[in-house]
């Protein structure tokens, strides 16, 4: 069977685009190494909980609408380490610290609101970006190879549809973990095998076929259903 061109890929995107009502962004699609990924953006204008592609951002949220947990000292010191695939023992205790660092950032310079924290690969050069109650915007700044994103969760929630939405479709991303006002960790982090295209077509399916009211319930079920199905399936690996 002959393999599938980028360019294929494309007209491929173009037409579920045009099949979906999206809007087509052809310099925001690029192969990243994960298995000829084609990093496509889910435009969702219309609906709630969807990545927000009007202005050409990248942004990841909090759904919950939970009271803010106030950062203290001992959601600090409470902060883990996660063994995370592709990244060593020393790497995972320098997350653990900056995770620790973010908190404190959070709690500092934005109110115990969310922040992020964007690394390169070697989990050097630091960007931090201030965002709101509930989410970060990081415009058109995510972009690179095997980018590690760390952000809080300020009402401590596991991670939104436009968290997951951004992480899958865009091909820069390699981690992507929430640091928890309460101390708490999650990660996320791409694997093998990896198709954004397929995985941005799961994801509409299961918001279409499940989401009737826009609750927060319903959105967190198809979550789980669809991290844990890719994270047995080893395309993901989904930590907390």
């Amino acid at each position: 069977k002959a393999s599938v061109t980028l360019k294929q890929r494309q007209q491929t995107l173009q037409q579920y685009c045009a099949d979906n009502g999206l809007s087509y962004k052809p310099d925001r699609t690029a192969v990243v190494g994960y298995n000829r990924t084609v990093a496509g953006k889910v435009n969702a204008a219309n609906r709630r909980k969807t990545l927000d592609k009007s202005g050409g951002s990248g942004i990841i949220e909090e759904s919950t609408k939970k009271p803010i947990t106030q950062i203290d000292d001992k959601a600090i010191e409470r902060v883990p380490v996660r063994s995370i695939s592709g990244y060593t023992e020393e790497q995972c205790t320098e997350i653990q610290k900056q995770h620790r660092e973010l908190l404190k950032y959070s709690k500092d310079k934005n109110d115990h609101k969310e922040v992020a924290f964007v690394f390169d690969r070697e989990l050097g050069d630091r960007k931090e970006y201030v965002g709101t109650d509930d989410s970060v915007d990081f415009g058109n700044a995510l972009y690179g190879k095997d980018l590690v994103v760390l952000h809080n969760h300020p009402r401590n929630g596991s991670f939104s549809f436009r968290d997951v939405v951004e992480f899958i479709a865009n091909g820069s991303i390699k981690t992507l973990t929430i640091v928890k006002n309460n101390g708490g960790v999650e990660t996320l982090t791409k694997r093998h095998n990896y198709d954004t295209l397929t995985m941005l077509r799961e994801l509409n399916r299961l918001e279409k076929n499940n989401v009737k009211t826009h609750s927060e319930k319903e959105y967190r079920k198809i979550i789980e259903k669809f991290l844990n199905k890719h994270h047995k399936g080893g395309i993901l690996e989904w930590t907390k």
